[in-house]
């Protein structure tokens, strides 16, 4: 029988999980509209926000790039639900620009999108309103872009899988799509939240 004699130490690391949102443009036309997120001046979080639970953890959701762009080649379809009520959907519109998983950068996925809207809307992502952006609140899906049928979130997109809430408006004294190219960085990072090392009293002792 072997043995080994270790004086005890007791590490304990706490790890925050940690989110940075930038928006890259020559001019700053875009700004997030504060409803008590964690990023972006507390308009983006994780998951649903407040219109719904999604189905996936925090731990896996990824670093993402939104492109945005009016041109029509660069668009995408996207699921719309209103702004009153909402767990009602109101049918197929346009985001203008697109979204990427870029957790694996050779490889980016392309992602879907639902946004949200005020009644008599026009079916366009377009959050002018400078008080509140049209709550055209914005949802990151996890599934993989397809402008057809093959994913459907025409019922509770907004309990599926969605990887973030985002509240975004146009900024003040600035045009909508004052400038292009125009990107949305998410990257998360974890940091070490609290670090504690305690050296036991007694000893470990290890017999096989």
């Amino acid at each position: 029988m072997s043995k080994i004699i270790l004086n005890s130490i007791l590490i304990s690391i706490c790890l925050c999980r940690q989110i940075e949102v930038d928006f890259i443009s020559d001019q700053n036309w875009l700004v997030g509209k504060f409803w008590g997120g964690i990023a972006f001046n507390g308009s983006i979080d994780y998951g649903s926000g407040f219109v719904g639970n999604s189905t996936l953890n925090d731990i896996e959701i990824s670093d993402i790039d939104i492109f945005l762009s009016e041109h029509e080649d660069s668009v995408s379809n996207a699921w719309v639900y209103s702004a009153i009520d909402t767990s009602s959907f109101i049918g197929m519109g346009v985001f203008p620009g697109t979204v990427y998983d870029v957790s694996n950068p050779s490889q980016p996925r392309r992602l879907n999108v639902v946004f949200y809207e005020e009644n008599g809307g026009d079916l366009l992502w377009n959050p002018e309103s400078l008080s509140d952006g049209d709550n055209e609140y914005l949802l990151i899906m996890d599934s993989d872009y397809n402008s057809g049928s093959s994913v459907n979130y025409n019922n509770d997109a907004f309990n599926q899988d969605v990887k973030y809430f985002c509240w975004f408006k146009k900024q003040v004294a600035i045009d909508w799509f004052a400038s292009e190219p125009a990107k949305l960085e998410f990257r998360n990072r974890w940091e070490i939240n609290n670090f504690d090392l305690e050296l036991g009293d007694g000893d470990i002792i290890i017999n096989w």
